[in-house]
């Protein structure tokens, strides 16, 4: 063969591939009624990224409803170089589903918008397909109804299925929705938006009156929350933005959400804030098991309920910070700066705020908190001096809090320089504060007097501080790290151990010895007190989940 006409060849066969792409066509009902300015061109190819030959590439518009429509969709197969053209094309909204005639490995692409121009579509690369099993919603038509995958092949008949549906053949990735319709009325109505379907595996679509589901990965490996050990009954905090989460699908306030395990069970949980204005919000899950180095074990969350009746709030604190796991008292400190301080858990020791106004609630750690101005502002659970807070020395109990103070050692009583009070229960019992240049956790000791645990302190950074009593021994944690395992006795004194006032933060209670309250200075977020020693892996998980970058959750 001459070089000219070699040369002729080379400049041909792309225009035949084209040309033969455009006849290609094959209407799958009806005649084709294709006659736009629009190009839409791609390549189809294997996993490695090489080009794959003579796939079958059918152009669809993206709402194509597989048993009702009688549009044509265009079909063309992939040239040696797995490239394909459809030109012609009507402006719109399309998807490219391809498939291996041999292999019978399938792609999916979506978002694709013809205006009358050539769009090119990322490569469609070819997988095994998976499987969607869809638990059908309510009322569905077992005679003519079936659910479909829009824009593409994929649908089955409900039949005798009873409550559930398999949709085989489903090319594996993103798949913009599943829907519901029925053969003779117009049912149609979606079942769930924004799914993902893995190559080989099935997926399973529960709570059909929820359109939207994702998943959330706990990830406690060196990469995420790196504890080793599984923790139990755990409330896992649950931070959404306008980055993770869209919040006009969800109902006002977030009622419609909702948060299983991956099998369905519903788990409890608490909203402690919803605000779709700034975009944020926090939810608190309880989680009966949060395995130690996994990043496997997930949650699933739901939003954007069908009814309103499907959609009621269920937010239940006390389900989360149960009695029974060792909650007895936990402030979110999420009101209004000057409202009442509400228990999360059934004990009810809701606190009153004495010198806060409206401008005391300030951004925390978690959501909204607290600002104490170290001179009049603390908040009183009124109730609690004989309480389940009322811990005997020598006890089990741990007390935790999120502190960002304004200064240290701000107290002043003539020249002598006070502490700063976070939390105390009695001025003779046992205390979170700041002493001087530290963080402190106090219990008072009838025969030892004040048993104390020391840490550095810094001003002006949020701190998650944790006291932990454990019958003769005493922890301190600062950011999820166990700063002092001991305990210094700073006084030895005949004075009897005070348990007379009741639980206050931001001041130190007066006691029976009726000592001058030491106020605190700077925000507090989220104190909690349980009646057990919390554990190293715990307090750890509580910090990387709790954290502004949580280190716990992947959501997919």
């Amino acid at each position: 063969m001459n070089r000219r006409l070699s040369r002729a060849l080379t400049l041909l066969v792309p225009l035949c591939v084209s040309l033969w792409s455009d006849c290609a066509r094959q209407p799958l009902a009806g005649g084709s009624s294709q006659q736009g300015n629009g190009i839409v061109m791609g390549a189809v190819v294997d996993t490695t990224g090489a080009p794959v030959s003579r796939a079958r590439v059918v152009l669809l518009p993206a709402s194509y409803d597989p048993v009702k429509d009688t549009a044509a969709p265009i079909v063309s197969i992939a040239d040696s170089a797995g490239r394909y053209v459809f030109s012609r094309v009507d402006s719109g909204a399309y998807t490219i589903e391809a498939v291996h005639r041999d292999k019978r490995t399938r792609a999916l692409v979506s978002g694709i918008y013809v205006m009358n121009d050539t769009v090119p579509v990322s490569n469609a690369t070819l997988l095994k397909p998976g499987a969607i099993h869809v638990t059908l919603p309510g009322g569905s038509d077992a005679a003519g109804g079936y659910v479909y995958v829009p824009g593409t092949f994929v649908f089955a008949y409900i039949g005798a299925n009873g409550g559930f549906v398999t949709l085989d053949s489903v090319p594996a990735g993103a798949i913009t929705s599943v829907n519901y319709d029925a053969m003779n009325s117009s049912a149609q109505k979606t079942i769930r938006y924004d799914i993902s379907v893995a190559s080989g595996d099935t997926l399973t679509i529960q709570y059909p009156e929820w359109k939207y589901a994702r998943t959330l990965y706990l990830n406690t490996t060196a990469s995420g929350a790196a504890i080793t050990g599984n923790v139990t009954d755990f409330p896992v905090l649950v931070r959404l933005t306008q980055k993770n989460f869209d919040f006009s699908q969800a109902s006002a306030g977030g009622a419609d959400l909702r948060f299983t395990k991956p099998d369905g069970a519903q788990l409890p949980y608490e909203i402690e804030r919803f605000d779709p204005v700034t975009g944020h919000a926090e939810a608190w899950v309880k989680v009966d098991t949060v395995f130690g180095n996994d990043s496997t074990h997930s949650l699933v969350m739901y939003w954007g309920a069908s009814t309103p009746s499907t959609g009621t709030s269920a937010s239940n604190s006390a389900a989360v910070f149960d009695t029974a796991n060792g909650f007895q008292g936990v402030w979110h400190l999420a009101e209004a700066g000057n409202a009442g301080a509400m228990d999360a858990t059934i004990n009810g020791y809701n606190g009153t705020p004495f010198g806060m106004t409206a401008s005391s609630a300030v951004s925390g750690a978690i959501g909204a908190a607290r600002n104490f101005n170290g001179a009049s502002c603390y908040i009183q659970m009124t109730g609690t001096a004989i309480s389940k807070l009322n811990f005997n020395q020598n006890d089990f109990y741990t007390v935790s809090v999120w502190v960002l103070a304004d200064t240290l050692d701000y107290g002043a009583v003539g020249t002598v320089r006070r502490d700063m009070t976070i939390i105390a229960k009695d001025n003779c019992q046992y205390s979170l504060k700041c002493f001087r240049t530290n963080f402190e956790f106090n219990q008072y000791n009838d025969s030892a007097g004040w048993q104390a645990s020391f840490s550095p302190a810094i001003t002006a950074t949020w701190k998650y501080i944790v006291g932990v009593r454990a019958g003769t021994k005493q922890y301190l944690y600062v950011d999820g790290i166990c700063t002092v395992d001991s305990v210094n006795s700073t006084e030895t004194s005949t004075r009897a151990r005070s348990t007379a006032s009741d639980v206050m933060i931001g001041k130190t209670p007066p006691g029976s010895n009726n000592w001058s309250p030491y106020f605190f200075k700077g925000n507090i977020d989220e104190v909690r007190m349980c009646n057990k020693a919390l554990s190293a892996d715990w307090i750890k998980l509580c910090y990387m989940n709790q954290r502004v970058d949580d280190k716990l959750i992947v959501i997919k």
